[in-house]
């Protein structure tokens, strides 16, 4: 099928011109384009939003095993036993395992998990709006038995000095 345009429309400037030769000079190169742009753009919207995320260390409580898990799972998590017990853990030092010294563990509030699960829904990014920040989220030192201690607290502010950097 050719293509033409009118002489006296828009849309015979020289540059369509041109495109519409090429088009109709070589009409499987034209299928090919257009199939290659409609499957990125299929691509594109179909894409998981998370895909590419960064990964985070976590840990299981009630098993001891240190996880590697997308940044984007917020905790507390369901561990191995079926109960919520992974929660996100913060180190300090190398990467290579070595030198790493577990500093904090964190996890959310019910109600600040559910609030930020919504808000990546709806937006994706940006900063949600907790419900109350003052229980929103909890952390606690590495050794056993510490307690969760709201970060909205000086207590809590000093075992996670870096979250408010």
């Amino acid at each position: 099928m050719m293509l033409s345009a009118r002489p006296d429309s828009p849309a015979s400037t020289a540059p369509a011109q041109r495109f519409r030769a090429v088009l109709n000079r070589h009409p499987v190169l034209s299928v090919m384009v257009c199939s290659a742009i409609a499957a990125g753009a299929f691509y594109w919207a179909l894409r998981d939003p998370t895909a590419g995320t960064p990964d985070g260390d976590f840990f299981d409580e009630a098993t001891g095993e240190f996880l590697v898990r997308s940044i984007a799972d917020l905790p507390p998590l369901v561990g191995r036993q079926g109960a919520p017990t992974v929660v996100r853990a913060y180190f300090s030092g190398a990467i290579d395992g070595e030198r790493r010294k577990l500093l904090y563990l964190q996890e959310y509030s019910a109600e600040a998990k559910a609030d930020l699960e919504q808000h990546l829904k709806e937006h994706r990014t940006g900063r949600p709006s907790f419900r109350d920040w003052q229980t929103a989220v909890w952390v606690r030192r590495p050794e056993a038995g510490s307690p969760w201690i709201s970060l909205a607290t000086p207590e809590g502010r000093a075992i996670a000095p870096d979250i408010w950097r």
